[in-house]
């Protein structure tokens, strides 16, 4: 095994906005096409926890627990990213353009989506997105720097209060960043004429335990999420990759804590839309979306085979896949209205709930966070020349 890799000390530039920062801001939620780079984090599965070798609590029922619009905070054009806090709140993070560089803005909000703290400036020089991990008893959040090089990680308390020292990993920016057994895994999307995926582990006290490990994506990339397997130790990953020319192959892969990635399988034959992994206790569900079919696909968390799969109609938008203890939501707007399909336990359609947007137009990306019996949603809600989040909380209705 190599030996670790210490982080580098701080290292604050402030040169101008990082292309792929700005085609973030301009994508549609579609695709562009093939010829530019995808949008950096506009599907990228971010449910943050630590690791949790007990089994969720079972569930019969689900409901809509509550929906909040922050649309008194600074203008924001960035999807925020949600983290689940252990009093089964939720904390917000959001990247406010109302200046250049622009601010890292924290919220937290109660079970029942009361904001209790914030918006609170975290950091003034980000030239990205931000990402928010559980960090033992307080979070890290990350954001690039100018020139795309380096990371910043910011250490706060639950409330958003500076709780250490910023340090910078010699890393990408992350589009998922969240704890492992032994520290952090990390994943960044690197844009550049072919794109390619930047993997990583970090230990808890600032180092990297493996060097970096890269996988080509072609022209793609957006659409990748990640899981940590019940250990705790390794994550499932996926991501599409170009095929042939202008076909998007899908594929479910994992890296350990020591560096070692595999097995790889690839998906379909014909080409994938996005694939999310989500974890249903000790199951792995990887939610297949395309043009033809919604694909359910339960899948072996150690060898990654595809145990057994049903199909669906396809959802009328990029669908949002989570889980609430035992059961599979996936999520989808249609005019109006974001709805919520409730799968179960046996990915079979048994409910459905509906919440009203607060307007008509979207931002490219969401968030999803889940927590003990609750799963938060995020969106970005877009008027005019400003955007802001809006918040969804959904809970166990009842246990069984």
């Amino acid at each position: 095994m190599t030996p670790p890799y210490r982080l580098a000390t701080p290292l604050l530039v402030a040169l101008g906005l990082p292309a792929c920062y700005l085609s973030y801001r301009e994508t549609s939620e579609r695709d562009a096409g093939p010829d530019r780079a995808d949008a950096p984090i506009d599907t990228a599965d971010v449910s943050d926890g630590a690791p949790d070798d007990a089994d969720p609590p079972a569930c019969d029922a689900l409901r809509v627990a509550g929906a909040l619009a922050l649309d008194d905070a600074p203008a924001s054009s960035v999807t925020p990213r949600l983290v689940a806090l252990p009093d089964h709140g939720v904390g917000v993070v959001t990247v406010s353009t109302d200046g250049d560089p622009t601010r890292v803005l924290y919220e937290r909000l109660d079970p029942a989506l009361g904001r209790t703290i914030g918006p609170v400036t975290v950091a003034t020089d980000s030239f990205t997105w931000a990402e928010p991990a559980l960090a033992g008893a307080g979070l890290l959040i990350a954001f690039g720097l100018a020139g795309d090089e380096d990371t910043m990680l910011v250490p706060v308390t639950f409330d958003g209060a500076p709780a250490g020292t910023r340090f910078t990993v010699p890393l990408t920016h992350p589009s998922i960043f969240r704890p492992s057994r032994s520290g952090f895994f990390w994943l960044a999307f690197v844009m550049r004429t072919d794109n390619s995926f930047q993997l990583a582990h970090l230990a808890a006290d600032g180092t990297l335990l493996h060097e970096p490990v890269v996988i080509d994506a072609g022209r793609y990339g957006s659409g990748h999420g990640a899981v940590a397997r019940p250990d705790g130790a390794s994550h499932v990953v996926t991501y599409p990759r170009e095929g042939p020319p202008g076909v998007r192959n899908g594929y479910v892969n994992a890296l350990t804590e020591s560096g070692v990635p595999g097995p790889e399988r690839q998906l379909g034959e014909a080409g994938d839309g996005p694939v999310q992994p989500v974890r249903l206790g000790d199951a792995l569900v990887l939610v297949r979306s395309g043009d033809d079919a919604l694909i359910l696909e339960r899948t072996d968390f150690g060898t990654l085979e595809r145990l057994d799969r049903v199909t669906y109609p396809p959802a009328p938008t990029r669908p949002i896949a989570g889980a609430v203890s035992d059961r599979l939501l996936i999520a989808y707007t249609i005019p109006g209205t974001l709805r919520i399909d409730d799968y179960g336990t046996e990915l079979v359609p048994v409910a459905t709930l509906d919440v009203p947007l607060p307007a008509s137009s979207l931002g490219p990306g969401w968030s999803v966070a889940e927590g003990p019996g609750a799963l938060y949603l995020a969106l970005s809600i877009v008027e005019g020349s400003r955007s802001y989040p809006w918040i969804v909380r959904v809970e166990c209705a009842g246990a069984r």
